[in-house]
């Protein structure tokens, strides 16, 4: 059986085309989790990390050593969103995607609109621990993707109706019934 994460709310879902981070470094597919601290799934993926670390480091984890578990409120760019929350870190490299499916296992597109900032999802994954240029980590890997269920999005982005009250007709550029292909 696959290793599952908590569930928790997207954010910057990175999932069908790779990207980089900054314009540097390797293309890969990414997903941020925000999890509630009290969810009891946690405790797994907790240990699944500290058992690829000490795997990676028999004698304990070097000083250095960079957690995929991030504590929402001690970020260096705090976003409210994260408050409270435990944010985790999913990557994929980008010859891998990851296959994204709701809750009925049916495939999700980016077409679909379904996967978004702000849906709830998790994700199989796998650990592993690392040491490159005088860093050393443990990562969560992204296997697949399953959105679980709808939340409010994550964008600064409003609705129209909440941005605009409709027109007296004598101000309308097009008025009710014409005919506005020219748009």
């Amino acid at each position: 059986m696959a290793k599952l994460s908590p569930i928790g709310r997207a954010s910057f879902p990175e999932l069908f085309q790779p990207t980089q981070v900054s314009g540097q470094g390797a293309f890969k597919y990414r997903l941020t989790l925000l999890i509630d601290p009290k969810d009891p799934a946690l405790a797994q993926l907790r240990a699944d990390i500290e058992e690829s670390a000490k795997k990676k480091w028999p004698s304990g984890r070097p000083k250095n050593w960079s957690s995929p578990l991030l504590d929402g409120d001690d970020m260096d760019n705090p976003r409210p969103e994260c408050a409270g929350m435990i944010v985790l870190r999913l990557t994929a490299n980008d010859d891998r995607p990851p296959q994204v499916v709701d809750s009925g296992m049916r495939p999700i597109t980016k077409e679909s609109g379904k996967m978004y900032s702000g849906c709830y999802a998790r994700a199989s994954y796998n650990c592993f621990s690392w040491t490159n240029t005088g860093k050393n980590g443990t990562s969560v890997g992204m296997n697949n993707v399953q959105v679980v269920r709808d939340g409010d999005p994550l964008d600064s982005r409003t609705n129209a109706s909440d941005d605009f009250d409709a027109l007296p007709e004598s101000e309308m550029a097009v008025t009710p019934g014409d005919d506005d292909s020219q748009f």
